[in-house]
């Protein structure tokens, strides 16, 4: 189990202050430990209900992502896409040139999923590459029965006449679907980052409700999971300075603070293996992941080693969503480091407690890259603390400076209490031909049954997780 860092004279004042803890310390020889993640409570346990392997292959750099909801499953691995409606013993691959009407440039890049559990929607993104006048992106959606039979209605987002969509990312808020995008012109550069919003109950309108807002001078704009009725999403200005806006569904535009930051580092990555090959060198320091629970707004994003830090690391940020001010002391940066590991590519999703769940890749001098996941919910003793538990692990290091492009966590549907996380490992040898991508199913032990009733039984036994201690 890894814990973050706390400075023995923060947590001493902490006691002191109504267990409010002061400053994390970014010192990897600290040997203190903050206990209280499920430990002593078998309620708290952490369990992998479900681990299941998607049947195909795919290349170093492909995103696997992902979403759950009872025994229907939708999965994309690189630009193909598959399904399961028996929680993952048997697989269907999906033909979008099948479902859907051909378009632009044809299908390219990048795919994204997320559950509308209120209406029952299935929501599917699909990126379209450029032809000579623009590229686009289509909005699929269907109902469990619709999913069912394969009976798919869409919605495309063209990008103005000489411009494509890059980069495109799919969020959920009460009634609206979002998507954050840079726009590059065709055989050109980014000029632009834009949010746009969609209403819900308007889709199969005549006149589907979108508003946009953009920026030309900043990039990669970044949501986050969990919106209710105003959604969070932030970019870096500079190592020092995040900041965030805030849309609520109701008004026109966004407002915004700049919020600062830790001093945080971007540059050449090298993460330890037993092989001494590098996996992470490829990433950068964009934001990776977003929530929004309990009052407050976290982002995460990758940082390379430092002074006090050894390797690569997971930065991060946390906000009162009443004001975007930080948070105080060590309760501000709940970013995960130690040692011996080197972390990168964290993915957060917040389920119906509003307790939050990140998953992230790591490894060691005495590990290969391995997926994690972590919880952050009333299992954590004050100061916060990130236990984390290995879901799955690889044999062996690639053979090249790259790695799976992102893993996906999302909240498990009905229930909203666990979460499904998609990733993938390497198995067998260190070439692409050799990664399996996964999607499991995991939750504290307190949600295990409620959760077990919407899944069909298992084929074979059920993997059990164990804890990283160091």
């Amino acid at each position: 189990m890894v814990w973050l860092r706390v400075a023995l004279v923060g947590l001493m004042l902490a006691l002191l202050l109504g267990s409010i803890p002061q400053t994390q310390a970014a010192n990897p020889e600290s040997t203190e430990r903050i206990f209280g993640e499920g430990e002593g409570d078998p309620a708290g346990a952490f369990q992998v209900l479900r681990l299941h392997s998607i049947p195909t292959t795919m290349n170093f750099g492909d995103a696997v992502r992902g979403v759950a909801s009872g025994d229907s499953w939708l999965v994309g691995v690189g630009q193909k896409t598959f399904m399961t409606l028996d929680a993952g013993n048997h697989w269907q691959q999906l033909d979008p040139q099948a479902l859907f009407p051909a378009a632009a440039g044809g299908l390219c890049c990048q795919q994204a999923f997320a559950y509308d559990y209120g209406r029952d929607l299935f929501i599917w993104l699909l990126q379209y590459a450029p032809d000579s006048q623009r590229g686009l992106v289509r909005i699929a959606y269907t109902d469990s029965i619709g999913l069912a039979e394969q009976e798919w209605e869409w919605y495309d987002v063209p990008a103005a006449q000489g411009y494509t969509w890059v980069e495109p990312q799919l969020e959920l808020s009460a009634n609206q679907i979002w998507l954050a995008m840079d726009r590059q012109a065709i055989g050109g550069a980014i000029d632009s980052t834009w949010v746009s919003q969609l209403q819900t109950d308007t889709l199969e309108d005549e006149l589907v409700f979108m508003r946009s807002y953009s920026s030309a001078t900043e990039r990669a704009w970044h949501l986050v999971r969990g919106a209710k009725d105003i959604m969070y999403f932030a970019t870096h200005i500079n190592q020092t300075t995040l900041r965030i806006y805030a849309w609520d569904e109701n008004q026109p535009v966004p407002t915004s603070s700049d919020v600062t930051v830790a001093e945080w580092t971007a540059g050449a990555r090298i993460c330890p293996t037993p092989d001494q090959q590098n996996w992470c060198a490829d990433d950068d320091g964009r934001i990776r992941t977003g929530w929004v629970a309990k009052g407050t707004v976290g982002f995460m994003w990758n940082a390379v080693s430092s002074n006090t830090i050894t390797f690569p690391y997971i930065d991060a940020v946390r906000v009162y969503e009443r004001d975007l001010s930080l948070l105080p002391f060590s309760l501000a940066r709940p970013f995960i480091f130690n040692a011996q590991n080197g972390f990168s590519l964290p993915s957060a999703a917040v389920n119906g407690r509003d307790d939050v769940a990140v998953s992230f890749y790591h490894s060691s001098t005495e590990q290969y890259p391995t997926l994690s996941s972590s919880i952050f919910d009333d299992f954590n003793a004050p100061p916060p603390g990130w236990a984390y538990y290995n879901v799955q692990s690889s044999s062996i290091t690639p053979n090249q400076q790259q790695w799976v492009g992102q893993l996906d966590t999302q909240v498990f549907s009905p229930t909203n209490l666990g979460w499904s996380v998609t990733g993938a490992r390497l198995n067998g040898c260190a070439e692409a031909r050799c990664l399996q991508p996964f999607i499991a199913i995991f939750s504290r032990e307190r949600d295990r049954p409620a959760i077990e009733r919407w899944l069909s039984p298992v084929m074979y036994e059920v993997f059990s997780p164990w804890v990283q201690m160091n």
